[in-house]
């Protein structure tokens, strides 16, 4: 099982991350980095997306070398992935940004 996600909580960073369960016997691969929201509200949206992206496809590719292997079908569906990310820059440019 794995997890990738993008959070903010309310005056925080904001927090990418991924997470992948048992992915060598009991070990998990955990890969994250967190960015000051006030930096992430001003970058524009295209280039935040393109950023997550190759974030997370290097990720899974490091994931699947730890992992022997072992994880089939690790990939994100960006089919959905750019307007996803629209929405959730803008939300939090409304919280942060009076």
């Amino acid at each position: 099982m794995y997890e990738y996600r993008v959070d903010w909580t309310r005056d925080e960073d904001v927090s990418v991350e991924v997470d992948l369960k048992q992915c060598r016997h009991d070990d998990d691969f955990r890969a994250s980095y967190s960015v000051d929201v006030h930096r992430f509200v001003k970058m524009d949206v295209g280039i935040i997306s393109k950023k997550l992206r190759l974030d997370f496809d290097k990720w899974f590719a490091q994931a699947k070398l730890s992992c022997d292997g072992r994880v089939d079908g690790l990939q994100v569906d960006y089919s959905k992935f750019d307007a996803a990310v629209a929405d959730f820059v803008q939300s939090v440019r409304y919280f942060v940004i009076e």
